[in-house]
């Protein structure tokens, strides 16, 4: 539900959804807004409609080929739970550093 999503956001954190009549109550924003979380919406299929932006994001992609070639960026290490699985996970489980993620799948 919406309001277990919220209460298990970071401050900072992210969350994204690809539901197209998603709405939020005004104290559902405002505990967005207090934990400095931001809300973004998945549409995959932008990239297709237009030439430019399939062109940029093609950029985007071999920019970042590139430098992972190179060693100049590594990618971020994450650990994916699924959101049914939460209850059961504690934090000891996970060796967090600065760079680590845990990400919550909904699937």
């Amino acid at each position: 539900t919406k309001n277990q999503i919220l209460a298990s956001l970071s401050l900072g954190g992210r969350w994204v959804t690809s539901q197209d009549n998603f709405q939020l109550d005004p104290p559902d924003t405002h505990t967005l807004f207090m934990k400095g979380a931001s809300l973004s919406f998945l549409f995959s299929d932008i990239w297709s409609l237009s030439g430019f932006s399939q062109g940029k994001y093609l950029h985007i992609l071999n920019s970042l080929m590139n430098k992972l070639e190179a060693n100049t960026i590594t990618p971020s290490k994450h650990s994916i739970v699924p959101f049914d699985a939460v209850n059961d996970v504690t934090i000891n489980q996970f060796k967090f550093d600065s760079l680590t993620r845990l990400i919550i799948s909904l699937d």
